[in-house]
Formats: C-alpha cells, structure tokens, sequence
C-alpha cells in the first residue's frame, strides 16, 4: 500500500476533547523470543496476535480530524489499485472513498523485522506503543492552554514529531537511500539510533546565552 491523503471536508476547526486523543492504539505489551527494539528485555514467546498493518499516522492522531458525528475521513489514495476485466483491458480502482482509521495511512509490514519465518511486531508495539502514548498526552496539552502542561510535555511534544516525520513510508524510503544496502531488520535498527536526529539540529540551533 503506497502513501495516502486525507481530508475531512470540515472548512472550519473545532473544539477538541480528551476522546480525540486516546493514549494508545497498539496492541498489549507481550515478551517476545527476539528483540529488535533497542534497550528492551528479550523474554519468552508468548502466543498473541502480531501487528502487521503498521500506521505510520497513529489512529488517534486520525481522529482529531473527524467531522463531529463521523467516523470515517475522506481518503485519497495516490497510488490505486488496478484491476484487470475480462476483456484484459485494465482499469484503476476507487482513489478516493471514506474509510476508518484503520484502514488508513498503513503499510503491511513497514517496520516488521523477520526471524526466518517468524515475524516480529515489537517496533510496533513497544517502540512505538510508548511514542504514541506520550505523543498523545503532549499533543492533548498542547491543544489545551494549561502553560505548566506545555512545559511539562514540551520535550515529549518534539520527540514525537521527530519520530512521526521518520516513520512514514517518505520518512523510511529516504533513510534507505542513504543506507541503500541494509536489510529491513538492519533498517530498523538505524532509524531506532537516529529517530531524535531533527530534535537534536533543531536544540543545538538555538542560542541559550
């Protein structure tokens, strides 16, 4: 699935509440037998559904920009399926259509890592579980005017804007590109060390003194 836009249609903004921005969409932490995300203790297997339609936009984040009383955006696929009719004349699907979050700004597998034939989704669930709870409780303080949440948050505020602007399919296909020879699972160790790239340009370009 290649990358997508969105719309919600809704000229102007509304009040946001606390049910925009839940803590989490991910799957429960469970041990796993390897460990691809950096720092976290490898376990035992334990049997669980794995994670393979991996949002690079976190459902939550989705939901900001409902219409009051929907459930479902406006989506533009850039990259349509195709279908190929009896005649072999082939046509191009449905660009645009509403559907729900979950069926949006997703790639299969865009940080899974492989063991052989087993598949791992920690990226997903841990690395990105915690991002995403924290991004949701700093992006929450934010749209709000508490000045002493902004503070508290305001470091969490710009390691999850760091990490969403790496994390994308444009995000990944760029770091590939400078790597052209790492695999996925190498991949996904590179972008774990240099997620807090723009984050640190952006700290060591302001003048304290």
């Amino acid at each position: 699935m290649q990358q997508k836009e969105y719309g919600s249609g809704t000229k102007g903004k509304r009040q946001r509440s606390d049910d925009d921005f839940p803590n989490t969409d991910h799957v429960p932490d469970g041990a796993a037998r390897h460990c691809p995300v950096r720092g976290l203790t490898i376990g035992s297997q334990v049997q669980m559904a794995i994670t393979r339609d991996n949002h690079f936009v976190p459902q939550w984040h989705q939901r900001g920009f409902l219409e009051p009383g929907r459930s479902t955006l406006a989506y533009l696929d850039l990259a349509p399926p195709t279908k190929v009719l009896a005649c072999g004349r082939v046509i191009e699907e449905r660009s645009l259509f509403d559907a729900p979050t979950k069926r949006c700004f997703f790639q299969t597998d865009l940080y899974s890592t492989f063991f052989g034939t087993e598949v791992n989704d920690e990226i997903e669930r841990k690395l990105f579980g915690d991002i995403d709870t924290r991004g949701s409780q700093a992006v929450r303080a934010f749209a709000g005017t508490d000045i002493a949440a902004w503070h508290e948050h305001f470091g969490t505020f710009f390691e999850y804007i760091d990490t969403q602007k790496l994390r994308t399919p444009k995000g990944l296909a760029w770091l590939r590109a400078q790597y052209p020879a790492l695999h996925q699972n190498e991949l996904m160790m590179e972008m774990q060390g240099i997620r807090m790239l723009h984050t640190t340009i952006w700290t060591e370009s302001v003048d304290f003194r």
